[in-house]
């Protein structure tokens, strides 16, 4: 499945798009689904409401623990690479493939 000439030219611009609708989700509010809220705020609440922290060290701790889960998923991705090795980002097929 090979996308028009179009759509190539406008992929960065369709993705954009795709993420800010993602990020703005403005049918929440029209459609009275529901208020928006961040996840960092939402989490922080929830884990103050539950009694294991109290919301002022609900906040960072959310914040470490998305920290934690950013960099073990950039470690995983540089060990994957190096798993791999550079022969296979070489070879003739992926360079047909670019």
């Amino acid at each position: 499945m090979k996308a028009s000439a179009l759509e190539f030219r406008l992929r960065m611009v369709i993705m954009v798009a795709i993420v800010v609708l993602g990020f703005v989700a403005p049918w929440i509010e029209a459609l009275h689904i529901g208020e928006r809220n961040s996840l960092l705020e939402w989490l922080s609440l929830e884990a103050s409401r539950t009694g294991l922290l109290r919301f002022t060290y609900a906040t960072p701790v959310v914040i470490l623990l998305g920290s934690l889960i950013a960099l073990i998923g950039a470690i995983l991705r540089v060990w994957g690479s190096a798993y791999l090795g550079t022969a296979q980002f070489t070879t003739e097929r992926c360079k047909r493939a670019a």
